[in-house]
């Protein structure tokens, strides 16, 4: 569900939450709900109270667009938020600003090639992740290295 600014930006999110999980007789874990990164920042003080009082009525958050508002990092913490969902042109900006300070980006945590599809798209050709190998002890690692040259990954 995506909230409404309007109600956000008045105050009264958390009173229409309420009414709406009463009306439809489900508990608030049940319900996420997502909000632009730059609608939290636009009116940061009363998102964040908001926010928080959602968290602690036990709504799931998420914050939508992350890296397209310019919001510090810091304010991951004070968010409280159970997901982000970050903007792609935050990841290209990420990966083109590696590039241009001559270093080698690298991409962690890719698990379907999928995503190793989209990441070379976008200019990464360096990853690691469950798609390529689960943690290995030293003697693994030495035969999964022994025989690198007889895969071949394809995306």
């Amino acid at each position: 569900m995506n909230d409404s600014a309007v109600q956000l930006s008045r105050g009264r999110l958390l009173d229409s939450v309420r009414r709406a999980l009463d009306e439809a007789g489900i508990a608030p874990e049940q319900l996420e709900l997502e909000i632009t990164e730059s609608f939290v920042m636009l009116e940061r003080e009363l998102s964040f109270q908001s926010l928080a009082d959602l968290r602690a009525l036990g709504v799931r958050l998420s914050i939508d667009d992350f890296g397209t508002a310019y919001s510090s990092l810091a304010y991951l913490q004070q968010l409280k938020v159970h997901k982000l969902k970050i903007d792609m042109s935050f990841v290209r900006a990420v990966i083109a600003l590696g590039h241009s300070l001559g270093l080698e980006v690298i991409a962690e945590g890719v698990e379907q090639a999928a995503q190793a599809r989209h990441l070379r798209e976008l200019g990464c050709e360096v990853m690691q992740g469950y798609l390529f190998s689960r943690p290995l002890t030293g003697d693994d690692a030495t035969a999964f290295l022994a025989d690198a040259g007889k895969r071949t990954l394809t995306f």
